[in-house]
């Protein structure tokens, strides 16, 4: 079905519609798979473009993007370390796709 308004506490899901879209889906439900529910729990849309840009908004807090669901499980640690941290506190933006070297933005 389709809805307008998301359910309390349910992501917006974003995908180009389509039947050659099943790899940027898997993509994105990967994501939320490896996602610790403490940061789900937070998620107030997901979406990709293609299946290397996946990307989520966290309600009252930044963007993340992601890029592809490949290391997720790392990724996951890192964005966890950086929120819990404080250091993405006054970010925008938190990019997580090359998890080793994070980075973290103003948008202006």
């Amino acid at each position: 079905g389709e809805s307008d308004v998301a359910p309390a506490n349910l992501p917006v899901l974003d995908i180009p519609l389509g039947t050659n879209n099943d790899r940027i889906l898997d993509a994105v439900l990967e994501v939320v798979r490896n996602l610790p529910q403490d940061v789900l729990d937070r998620v107030e849309s997901v979406g990709a473009q293609t299946e290397d840009t996946v990307a989520f908004t966290l309600r009252d807090g930044p963007r993340v993007e992601w890029g592809s669901s490949q290391d997720s499980a790392l990724k996951a640690q890192v964005l966890g370390v950086m929120l819990t941290s404080g250091a993405a506190s006054a970010s925008d933006v938190i990019d997580v796709s090359a998890p080793t070297l994070p980075i973290t933005r103003r948008q202006d």
